[in-house]
């Protein structure tokens, strides 16, 4: 494992994660939109990604074009997960069509 990572534990609360939304020109708001926190992680042998679950609130609505995630922790640990790295990715919800991403 490289020197600047971490390892992660369950107790410990990721860092606020903010997310801003811009449309370029343009100064409107788009209340049905929600954004949605992912973590994942390799999977054992393979090198493909697989789903990790998060606790806390992991889907927020967008106020003003903006959402910040507090409060969240990973549902398991680096440390039995073989010192794996954890992924982060942010999904942009149609909170009108809830299968639908944007």
């Amino acid at each position: 494992m490289p020197e600047n990572s971490f390892l992660w534990y369950k107790n410990l609360n990721l860092p606020n994660v903010a997310v801003k939304i811009k449309f370029k020109g343009l100064s409107i708001q788009v209340p049905h939109l929600k954004v949605q926190l992912l973590s994942f992680k390799k999977d054992g042998g393979s090198q493909k990604l697989v789903h990790s679950q998060l606790r806390g609130k992991t889907v927020l609505p967008f106020q003003n074009d903006e959402a910040e995630f507090k409060q969240v922790k990973f549902s398991e640990t680096s440390y039995k997960n073989g010192k794996c790295r954890f992924y982060l990715a942010v999904l942009i919800l149609d909170a009108l069509d809830e299968e639908k991403p944007i």
